[in-house]
């Protein structure tokens, strides 16, 4: 039994380090412009040929707050440098907002926010230039707090400055 492990270690590290020069660069830190945070600083990072994580950073309107984000991407043959990935991620961050109430008139509201989100999105590379370009939107899902202001929607344009 522990001769299968070893072999089955080894082999998947070999593949893995022959598999792991197919991604167009290795790491990338760029901005991010979307929802539900209107700018973000983003580090993506690949962890093998496929699969990478995306850390965002950023501030929107009254809300501050990160998410991190793990992905799977697919070549898209036809055009060298476009890939399309299908992702989830996480976030935490806090809000201040003020709140209509037609007999109260208006409330200031604030605290603590998490939530979830799937999302699919489209990335180019470009071959002369160290330059990525991404966009991605999918739904999400607001947990903490779950009554107020709830966001149902993760959308972004991404640029990145790539390191092979």
């Amino acid at each position: 039994m522990r001769m299968k492990k070893l072999f089955f270690t080894f082999f998947t590290l070999t593949a893995l380090s022959f598999t792991s020069w197919a991604q167009p660069y290795k790491t990338a830190l760029g901005v991010r412009v979307g929802y539900p945070n209107q700018v973000n600083f983003t580090l993506k990072h690949y962890l093998g040929t496929n699969w990478a994580l995306e850390f965002n950073a950023g501030a929107g309107y009254r809300s501050a707050g990160v998410d991190l984000g793990f992905m799977y991407h697919f070549d898209i043959k036809k055009v060298e440098g476009l890939r399309w990935y299908l992702g989830a991620a996480v976030d935490a961050g806090t809000y201040y907002r003020k709140r209509y109430h037609p007999v109260h008139g208006y409330a200031k509201h604030g605290g603590f926010y998490t939530g979830t989100s799937i999302y699919g999105g489209v990335e180019y590379t470009f071959s002369n230039i160290p330059l990525n370009l991404a966009f991605d939107a999918g739904p999400r899902l607001q947990f903490v707090p779950w009554d107020h202001y709830p966001d149902y929607a993760r959308v972004g344009l991404t640029a990145r400055y790539t390191i092979k």
